[in-house]
């Protein structure tokens, strides 16, 4: 019996030096997070680059959020840029998406 807990020591012991030292985060867009958390991070990259002027990158977050959030920024970013055609479209779909949002309606 002791030879067996010696060896189920020693296996444990090799099994906790296998695994990484590093708590493991999730990755973007990988299948730990769940789309809500994924639109989430979008629109936090899409408000950032949009702060620093860069609409262009702005557009292309928020495109790959789903919302009427989304949605609308997306329309003032490709406005910001100078597609207007583009921002009307997503204007459009913004309204699609949510009726009754003021914010939506006035601009």
């Amino acid at each position: 019996m002791n030879i067996c807990l010696r060896a189920v020591v020693l296996a444990v012991l090799a099994l906790c030096l296998w695994l990484p030292l590093a708590p493991a985060h999730a990755q973007e867009g990988s299948l730990w997070r769940r789309a809500d958390q994924q639109a989430h991070a979008r629109m936090q990259q899409g408000q950032q680059a949009y702060r620093k002027g860069d609409f262009a990158a702005a557009s292309q977050a928020y495109s790959g959020v789903n919302s009427a959030n989304g949605a609308y920024n997306l329309g003032n970013a490709l406005a910001k840029a100078g597609k207007y055609e583009d921002a009307i479209d997503a204007y459009d779909r913004a309204l699609k998406l949510v009726q009754d949002d003021p914010d939506l309606l006035t601009e």
